[in-house]
């Protein structure tokens, strides 16, 4: 999940739909992508909603079992602990439907 931008647009326009949620500013602000519709619906409630909308400006995420990658923009190391803050509070935003239906192996939340 990203943010919105011309080449996403232009994306959807050719017919690469992305996944669509109850609220239009998100869908407006964020292009998700997933094969399994299910889970992104189950990882993306109101909560991260608004949480992606406040907090994720210049964030990229990929979801991918247990692991979670950020991407941005370069940051300067004095930027490191901020982007690690976002990092912990995309972490705390997951419902916690998600993780009773999609344990990870060996691990707990």
């Amino acid at each position: 999940m990203g943010r919105e931008n011309v080449l996403t647009r232009l994306g959807g326009a050719l017919g690469f739909d992305d996944i669509e949620f109850e609220s239009e500013e998100f869908n407006r602000a964020f292009r998700v992508k997933s094969e399994d519709r299910k889970f992104a619906f189950d990882l993306i409630d109101a909560r991260m909603m608004a949480f992606l909308l406040d907090a994720s400006s210049g964030c990229t995420f990929e979801v991918v079992g247990s692991d979670l990658l950020c991407a941005t923009r370069r940051v300067r190391p004095a930027e490191l602990p901020s982007l690690v803050q976002v990092l912990q509070s995309f972490h705390a935003h997951v419902p916690n439907v998600v993780w009773s239906l999609y344990p990870a192996r060996g691990s707990s939340p």
